[in-house]
């Protein structure tokens, strides 16, 4: 079914008939649809899916409500990465869409300077006795060819990468 003309749904049906969208490797087209799918299809309070409003009635306001919205997870409290490659994705195709469609697309694009939140960052690293521990615990587990690889791990990420010079 072809969206209504100037929708958002019809800026995604236009993005992946543009030149950026053949950019997109096959392998990450899946992931792509799927985060703008997850737009398109979020329910507004009245029951009408995002994708059938016009792009020039979507202002910053009700972006970042929807950035909120999509963070919430159902096995996990909040889906930061979810969120953001939805806010990025959609950027991209409405900035694909604008240079194609500038008298359609509003120059005000939403999507960008969305304030995206980012985790709390990796964990700790682990310490050579801790390292020696896990060693040790799979030993006693009966587990003797795993009991390797936290000591390969540990000391393989304590060297420096080498670097050649020819």
């Amino acid at each position: 079914m072809q969206p209504g003309f100037g929708t958002l749904a019809w800026v995604v049906e236009r993005y992946k008939r543009s030149r950026a969208w053949e950019k997109v490797s096959k392998r990450s087209r899946y992931e792509y649809e799927r985060a703008l799918k997850l737009v398109l299809r979020h329910e507004l309070g009245d029951g009408i899916e995002l994708g059938s409003i016009p792009v020039h009635l979507i202002d910053a306001k009700g972006v970042d409500h929807l950035y909120v919205e999509l963070q919430r997870g159902t096995r996990v409290e909040r889906r930061l990465r979810q969120a953001n490659l939805c806010m990025i994705r959609m950027g991209r195709a409405r900035d694909a869409v604008f240079r194609l469609y500038p008298s359609v697309v509003p120059l005000n694009d939403p999507f960008k300077g969305v304030e995206l939140e980012h985790g709390k960052g990796t964990e700790r690293p682990a310490s050579r006795a801790e390292a020696y521990a896990l060693h040790h615990a799979l030993i006693a587990a009966g587990e003797p060819h795993l009991a390797a690889v936290p000591l390969i791990c540990f000391e393989w990420h304590q060297r420096p990468a080498l670097t050649f010079q020819a």
